[in-house]
């Protein structure tokens, strides 16, 4: 027991006994000091030179540990190490205040850290390479740093890290605990859940399953998501992607998706035990944000199943899919083009839709062998100020065949005597800016779809009802699927229509 101002310049504490710095106890380190046994701080500890090793092997009776107490100060006024002795698992707990406040180089802690007190740099950079529970504050002054490197870091939901300083993360397994905080990894692997306000940065790091809750946010900066592991984004949550992605297992996604620079490569390989894939969910918005491919690497085919809203809302150029896209949901082309080359399904699709704009082409091409079925709604709607002018082309959709049509065609009118009509080929799909006559009477007109016929009228013409007959003196009333236009199958021949007003 010290009770008083001691200094050592070379100690060693055997193994099950201890040392005890009472509360008004001041010990200075001045050289070497072994712990075989336990160190225990209530006071102060001015650790001013020499090097502290911790040994705890059962097999030698070796119990060593360090706990600096609630109201302990222990004070690193050098650049020396505390080393792990023997290979077992000794732990320094921290309750009280880890102060570096001398020294401009580096003091490696090499054993586990186990903190619930104050960690704080004031001068050089303080090294957890041995794994660390982070709970309490740590803080760094200018010119000092934090870092935790190697090991496996024990995350509570709030993470307490302060500057100006830097106080980082590198290189070390981390275990979220439904983070809430703010957390920046650099190189590390990462699992656990992102929960409400949370926002989590992995830069060049591995993902080994994760959860972003309703309300987190997960920053992928480049790395992977390692095999057997599983990313998935709740509704409410939201994943960006800005540096190249490599998926050996699943994302799932229900909340929002930003791609935003970067590759996106798929494994998928049974064999090799890779399952990679991506899985668009009914809620979910995966959003394209730039020109960057996505593929796969020597694999089975492995597939994007969108239920969802696939978008692209950025970048000018072609966003690649070299995967395959089974669809049952929404794409929407914002802006340049999606080119699906590995195929694509989506006999159950819902929509498509392009915004067309001046100088920006967008499009969407479909390479394969297999026809496309043509379901579902399709929209166009035009850039906010933009406006064709009469004989402009787009070409929208390019595919190697087409079966069935669309439900209806929405926006094709683009009011004061101009709609964009469209051209039906065996490859593809044309909008050409055409001008009608305007009139107090709507006329509807009559234009071959992919396998039917779409008839369409100006909008603007409430109360009037599409009637059909086959012999032009029994006319009955015709159900409209859309606003203003309606498609009819090839199978009724012989049909003739006409507007008529209602009562």
């Amino acid at each position: 027991m010290i009770d008083t101002a001691v200094s050592i310049s070379g100690l060693t504490v055997g193994g099950g006994s201890s040392l005890t710095v009472a509360a008004d106890g001041v010990l200075n380190i001045l050289g070497n000091l072994t712990l075989n046994g336990v160190l225990t701080n209530a006071g102060t500890v001015n650790w001013q030179d020499g090097q502290i090793s911790v040994s705890q092997n059962s097999s030698w009776g070796y119990t060593g540990e360090i706990t600096n107490q609630a109201d302990g100060l222990f004070d690193i006024r050098c650049d020396q190490a505390l080393i792990n002795g023997f290979y077992g698992n000794p732990q320094f707990h921290n309750s009280g205040t880890l102060r570096k406040s001398a020294g401009t180089g580096t003091t490696e802690v090499s054993v586990y850290f186990d903190n619930n007190g104050t960690v704080e740099a004031q001068a050089g950079l303080l090294h957890f390479n041995s794994g660390a529970n982070l709970g309490g504050r740590f803080q760094a002054d200018t010119d000092a740093a934090i870092e935790f490197a190697g090991g496996s870091v024990a995350a509570p939901p709030t993470i307490d890290f302060q500057g100006p300083g830097q106080v980082r993360i590198t290189a070390a397994n981390v275990a979220l605990n439904g983070l809430s905080g703010v957390m920046d990894l650099y190189g590390s692997t990462v699992t656990g859940a992102v929960a409400t306000g949370g926002i989590l940065s992995l830069h060049a790091g591995t993902c080994t399953s994760l959860t972003v809750g309703d309300g987190g946010t997960f920053n992928f900066d480049g790395g992977w998501l390692s095999s057997g592991a599983s990313l998935a984004v709740a509704s409410g949550g939201e994943l960006n992607i800005t540096g190249t992605l490599y998926l050996f297992g699943p994302l799932t996604n229900d909340g929002t998706v930003n791609w935003q620079d970067g590759q996106i490569i798929i494994y998928q390989h049974s064999y090799d035990g890779w399952f990679g894939e991506i899985t668009n969910q009914a809620e979910g918005i995966f959003d394209i944000r730039c020109d960057q491919p996505l593929s796969q690497y020597d694999s089975d085919l492995p597939q994007f199943h969108n239920s969802g809203t696939l978008r692209k809302s950025a970048g000018t150029g072609a966003t690649e899919f070299s995967v395959y896209l089974d669809n049952s949901g929404a794409v929407e082309g914002l802006t340049g083009s999606l080119r699906f080359n590995s195929g694509y399904a989506g006999a159950n699709a819902r929509e498509f839709l392009f915004t067309i704009s001046e100088n920006k082409p967008v499009g969407m091409f479909i390479a394969g062998n297999t026809p496309v079925s043509l379901v579902g709604t399709f929209t166009v709607r035009l850039e906010d100020g933009y406006r064709p002018n009469p004989g402009d082309t787009f070409p929208v959709l390019r595919y190697p065949g087409a079966v069935g049509d669309f439900t209806f065609l929405n926006g094709l009118d683009l009011g004061n005597g101009l709609r964009l009509e469209p051209h039906f080929t065996k490859r593809g799909l044309t909008l050409v800016a055409t001008p009608y006559v305007e009139d107090d009477t709507p006329t509807p007109s009559m234009i071959r779809a992919n396998s039917g016929v779409v008839i369409s009228w100006p909008n603007g013409f409430s109360g009037w009802q599409l009637y059909r007959s086959t012999d032009l003196i029994t006319w009955e009333p015709t159900s409209v699927t859309g606003i203003n236009n309606t498609v009819r199958p090839s199978t009724e021949t012989g049909e003739y229509f006409r507007l008529q007003k209602e009562n």
